[in-house]
């Protein structure tokens, strides 16, 4: 296999996607390091972070004001809002409020330093916060933390038909679309339990970016999460 920083970051997260034990066993070591090096080194300021994406009208349905979901793979985010508009014509608005487990800053050690990235674990939740056509600002919420769930309540009125499982950080949802062959993780187990973050992917975009350290996932929650029906995936974002 030719690896490189892009390759091999793009590999790791087609793995954590397809969610192929055999696989997962072998990359292990690295994903649990990498993991372990976020964790430990969690944001102590709020931030605002930015990612871009070509999303459809299916896909932007997803996305109900009040949800909480995840990414399944590594989320590379930037500082740069004109860095994300060039990814995609939807750009999401993350806000991460410190401290926060489940991100860090790579902007001195990331392949691409002029973009000033920013890396989510994989399996890291989120919550809608609002949403247009072209903007979804998001919440990043580590699951030790309830502030989000109290405050959850107040956003759903925004969207009245805003299920009420989209409240529940027990029925968060994983985001998946069929580009490079995303699915359904039903094996989070197999990830890591060694991490605080669980997380989910939206990875489209997320390979043209590079980051030289990855994240594992906490799987001390996965088996109450429900699973993204696959009716609801969407197809290639790129």
């Amino acid at each position: 296999m030719d690896v490189g920083p892009l390759k091999f970051y793009k590999y790791v997260n087609e793995q954590l996607l397809a969610d192929d034990k055999d696989t997962l066993a072998k990359l292990m070591p690295f994903i649990r390091r990498a993991t372990y090096q976020i964790n430990h080194n969690s944001t102590n300021e709020d931030t605002i972070l930015y990612r871009g994406m070509n999303l459809n009208e299916q896909q932007q349905d997803f996305f109900r004001i009040g949800k909480f979901f995840r990414f399944p793979g590594f989320t590379a985010t930037t500082a740069k809002k004109h860095i994300a508009r060039s990814f995609g014509k939807t750009l999401f608005e993350i806000h991460v409020s410190a401290p926060c487990h489940q991100v860090i800053n790579m902007a001195n050690i990331s392949y691409f330093r002029e973009e000033e990235e920013w890396l989510f674990s994989p399996y890291s939740r989120f919550r809608v916060k609002d949403k247009t056509k072209e903007l979804i600002i998001l919440q990043s919420t580590d699951d030790s933390s309830d502030t989000d769930e109290q405050s959850c309540a107040n956003d759903a009125d925004k969207n009245e038909s805003t299920d009420s499982e989209d409240h529940n950080s027990d029925d968060d949802e994983e985001y998946h679309s069929h580009n490079n062959e995303e699915h359904k993780s039903s094996g989070d187990e197999n990830i890591s339990n060694d991490s605080r973050c669980d997380e989910e992917d939206l990875s489209d975009n997320t390979d043209n970016r590079s980051s030289d350290n990855s994240s594992d996932h906490n799987s001390n929650n996965d088996e109450q999460n429900s699973s993204y029906d696959s009716d609801e995936k969407s197809s290639n974002d790129e």
